[in-house]
């Protein structure tokens, strides 16, 4: 069996967590502020990528905390 390539095995994982209950979001352009904030969380240990800042940002917005 020949192995998957890279992009199989992306598309395996999305489709995987899609049909858990998780969203594509559609891709957009942060302003400068945004994105600086983005960049400062991720330096600051918050989260280890762009998503994961995003997703435990909008965790705590709705949990009412703050980093």
């Amino acid at each position: 069996m020949k192995p998957k390539t890279a992009t199989e095995r992306t598309n395996a994982s999305i489709a995987r967590r899609l049909a858990t209950g998780a969203r594509l979001l559609p891709r957009g352009v942060l302003p400068l502020d945004a994105a600086t904030a983005l960049d400062a969380l991720i330096a600051s240990g918050y989260a280890p990528t762009r998503t994961g800042v995003i997703a435990k940002s909008l965790i705590d917005a709705e949990k009412g905390t703050t980093p």
